[in-house]
């Protein structure tokens, strides 16, 4: 099943008995739902600081970089 990030956030309230956020008070969200997401934050970051591997870690990509130009086109 693929989560979101407010999905994540949620399933760890359920976990503690805590109320689930929505899309309306989420970024908002202090005291114990602002630890909540900071934690999800630090377990994603580091799955993919232990798991290189994962494809979406990474992309093998070269490009010309030029000074001043501040986006590029995904290519």
């Amino acid at each position: 099943m693929a989560y979101n990030y407010l999905e994540l956030v949620n399933d760890l309230n359920r976990r503690v008995n805590e109320t689930e956020l929505d899309s309306s008070n989420f970024i908002g969200a202090t005291g114990y739902y602002n630890t909540a997401k900071d934690a999800i934050n630090s377990s994603i970051r580091l799955l993919n600081q232990e798991t290189f591997q994962w494809p979406f870690n990474f992309i093998e990509h070269e490009e010309d970089l030029t000074p001043g130009t501040m986006r590029y086109d995904n290519q």
